[in-house]
């Protein structure tokens, strides 16, 4: 994993949030449940919404703060990715994860750290970023949703 500068944030918070990260990370594999058939097969490629919004919503459940899901989209192209952030008073990322920046060959592990992900130098086009539950996406799929909640009960459990 690649982690960025952590001077704004306190090391035990920073320590909690990286063990409840790499928790969920390999929960992806690890849970009998996966967002669609097949799904586990290609991680981490087409994984970024459904691992950020299962981890966010783990965080937010080991009182991690309210985390803020972020989709950017290609200049030219609807094709984008998204990752989560955890925002300050003016709306400004303190602290990001990016849990699946390694689907593209570019990078070679996910992201966490104080500085915004590698993945901005290429998805430079905003599409949305707000809570998750009001991605417009989420309107006409529950599966988000349905699978977040079989994260929390899944790492509940272990």
């Amino acid at each position: 994993m690649e982690t960025a500068d952590q001077s704004s944030i306190s090391p035990a918070f920073w320590s909690v949030v990286r063990a409840t990260a790499t928790e969920v990370r390999g929960a992806f594999l690890s849970m009998p449940d996966e967002p669609y058939r097949g799904a586990k097969g290609i991680f981490p490629q087409v994984w970024c919404e459904w691992g950020s919004i299962a981890l966010a919503e783990v965080l937010v459940a080991h009182e991690l703060g309210e985390w803020t899901f972020v989709e950017m989209k290609l200049p030219d192209s609807p094709s984008g990715h998204s990752w989560i952030e955890l925002r300050g008073d003016r709306s400004t990322a303190l602290f990001t994860i990016d849990i699946t920046l390694d689907q593209f060959p570019e990078w070679d592990d996910w992201y966490l750290g104080t500085a915004p992900t590698p993945a901005l130098s290429k998805f430079s086009r905003t599409g949305y970023v707000g809570p998750w539950r009001d991605w417009p996406v989420v309107a006409t799929n529950s599966s988000y949703a349905a699978y977040a909640e079989k994260m929390l009960r899944y790492v509940a459990q272990v």
